[in-house]
């Protein structure tokens, strides 16, 4: 099962406001989701904006990052970041770098 999050805020408040009924009918295991969660709140915690408009998708304890970043570093800080939140066992790096990104995407 796959569950995504972006940084975006408005996804976030739909997402807290259907998600929960969604575990209850056994839509979305809830450790995968806390995993996301916890992941997403890392990457948004992060003092690069790139790094909080970032997709984060989970499956098991595997953890698959999407989307694009200004620099090798942003890549970098966000893959290397995301294993070290707890439960995650693997990380897959689609992340592309465009140096002609802006912060505000």
């Amino acid at each position: 099962m796959v569950i995504q999050l972006t940084g975006d805020r408005n996804v976030e408040a739909a997402t807290d406001q259907f998600l929960p009924l969604a575990i209850e009918a056994g839509l979305y295991p809830a450790d995968e989701l806390d995993l996301q969660r916890r992941v997403t709140n890392f990457l948004g915690s992060q003092s690069m904006p790139a790094l909080r408009w970032l997709t984060v998708d989970v499956e098991g304890q595997c953890v698959s990052l999407h989307g694009r970043v200004r620099t090798f570093h942003e890549k970098q800080l966000a893959v290397h970041g995301c294993r070290r939140v707890a439960g995650v066992a693997r990380v897959i790096d689609a992340i592309q770098v465009q140096p002609d990104l802006t912060s505000s995407q």
